[in-house]
């Protein structure tokens, strides 16, 4: 008799449908990104009209690096969160994360677009969004830019 042989345990109700969906969606993203196709920035964390893609391509592989490293925060923010304690002590700093992950998928979206401008236009954080379209960039001192608040 063998103590550590275990039951196959049967899938939970629609596991292996939402299985079969989240491979349907990783080899449509797979293939988008082999044609050159693939649309970044833009799951939940932006709302709004989709913006027209820019032409150049070292924008768009720009913005798709910017989304890929948005990705890997995502996920190491997730991660973070999952444990009670780094949550109840550094709750402050994860939201953190969240913040420049949400700045991130913005301004991916703002260099992939063929018109900044309206991109820039249409972003949802308002303090960046204005950070963006303020006027008088080329005379502002380099010190200018905003503190980091934690």
């Amino acid at each position: 008799m063998n103590l550590l042989r275990t039951a196959a345990k049967a899938p939970v109700d629609g596991a292996s449908e939402h299985q079969a969906r989240v491979d349907r969606i990783i080899a449509q993203a797979r293939a988008d990104m082999a044609a050159g196709t693939l649309q970044v920035a833009r799951g939940p964390v932006l709302t709004g009209q989709p913006v027209a893609l820019t032409e150049d391509l070292l924008d768009r592989r720009l913005a798709e690096e910017i989304d890929y490293a948005r990705r890997h925060l995502d996920t190491l923010g997730d991660l973070l969160s999952n444990n009670g304690y780094l949550l109840h002590k550094h709750s402050r700093e994860l939201q953190s994360l969240d913040k420049i992950n949400q700045l991130l998928a913005h301004v991916a979206r703002v260099i992939s677009a063929a018109n900044r401008r309206q991109a820039a236009a249409s972003i949802t954080l308002e303090d960046l969004r204005a950070r963006l379209m303020r006027t008088g960039l080329a005379e502002e001192p380099a010190d200018s830019m905003p503190p980091i608040v934690h």
